[in-house]
């Protein structure tokens, strides 16, 4: 109780700047929790996710495709899942790739009017609107 009691008294001495300073940890503190819970939602196996739609489109079955996106919100799955909406049929290699680079250079430039630098690789191949689901 001495503890608590001294850090009261510690508040109450430090008058509306004690306070202004509590509020901003406070507010550090909420920054924080929420970036640790959005990267930790943010993991996904990419492997294991370019691997089954590779499986899916081999067997031309571009639903199957886009439900291994759907299995996660991550951003790498959103992208894949814009692509595979824009992409014409039939789905081949290289219109995949247009229609993903398409939606990473999208994504790529919501995330550098933030502090974020964002630069898709030219071989990648996922696609999506990086804010949720495209809608096709």
């Amino acid at each position: 109780m001495e503890i608590v009691e001294m850090l009261m008294a510690v508040v109450k001495g430090g008058g509306v700047f004690i306070y202004l300073i509590l509020f901003i940890l406070i507010f550090g503190v909420a920054i924080v929790v929420e970036r640790t819970l959005f990267i930790s939602r943010s993991k996904i196996n990419g492997t294991a996710l370019l691997t089954s739609i590779r499986e899916a489109l081999k067997a031309d079955n571009r639903e199957q495709a886009l439900a291994a996106c759907s299995v996660s919100n991550a951003p790498l799955s959103l992208v894949f899942a814009r692509g595979l909406n824009e992409a014409v049929s039939p789905i081949r290699k290289e219109t995949l790739q247009g229609a993903v680079d398409e939606a990473l250079w999208r994504c790529s430039r919501r995330l550098k009017r933030g502090s974020i630098t964002f630069r898709p690789s030219p071989i990648s191949p996922i696609s999506s609107d990086c804010s949720g689901r495209s809608s096709a």
